[in-house]
């Protein structure tokens, strides 16, 4: 299994204890910054194995320090064929919430060893962006929705002019050959001047709509 990138636990007064929730990190501007338990990660770490959730003891220890245990449920360690529950404890730390990830890393890593899995820590950042992408995807698919409708529509009154360009064509060709004049060029050329107006509208939605879906597919 490769090493895992999820925290560092050492004895009390290591100076690699946990990172510390308390404490305020340096500000980055381009940073997002969500602080989230690892007792909420181990949660979903059990939740995802089907393992009921964890019991955490809090402890107060000489001077004011504290110290979790973590108890939960192993289904590697049987006994009578019965699942007997396991208990963790964590470094001596200031903060209670620093205790309680240091309890809930030491879990974390005896899951991971004993199913030979590991928990991935993506970065915030990370799930920011991707959330942006998301956001940016939806944008574009409510445009791109909407330009559909429009084209659809456009088309329906493409045919619908051209079907009535066409009646009347055939109309004034009739009406003209009543009166003896067969000629119809001058109509012809109005009318084809109006479909031609008409299909350029068309190619500049599709153009402008197959700009858009590449412009979309690059971004990712």
């Amino acid at each position: 299994m490769e090493d895992m990138d999820i925290g560092i636990v050492c004895d009390n007064g290591s100076p690699g204890s946990a990172a510390s929730r308390t404490a305020t990190p340096a500000s980055n501007e381009n940073d997002y910054l969500i602080v989230i338990p690892y007792a909420h990660i181990f949660d979903l770490m059990l939740k995802a194995l089907k393992l009921p959730p964890a019991t955490y003891y809090h402890k107060i220890c000489p001077g004011g320090k504290n110290r979790v245990t973590v108890t939960f449920i192993s289904p590697l360690e049987l006994l009578d064929g019965a699942l007997v529950p396991s208990s963790l404890s964590g470094a001596i730390l200031d903060s209670y919430e620093d205790a309680e990830d240091s309890a809930a890393i030491e879990a974390i890593r005896f899951m991971e060893n004993a199913y030979g899995k590991e928990m991935r820590d993506y970065h915030y950042t990370h799930v920011k962006k991707l959330e942006n992408q998301v956001k940016h995807l939806v944008k574009w698919l409510v445009a791109s929705n909407k330009t559909i409708k429009k084209l659809r529509k456009t088309c329906y009154y493409a045919v619908r002019y051209m079907s009535s360009y066409s009646a009347q064509i055939e109309n004034t060709t009739t009406a003209r050959h009543l009166k003896g004049r067969d000629s119809t060029k001058g109509i012809m050329k109005t009318m084809l001047a109006s479909i031609e107006g008409l299909t350029q509208r068309l190619r500049y939605i599709a153009m402008t709509f197959e700009r858009r879906l590449e412009a979309t597919r690059n971004s990712f």
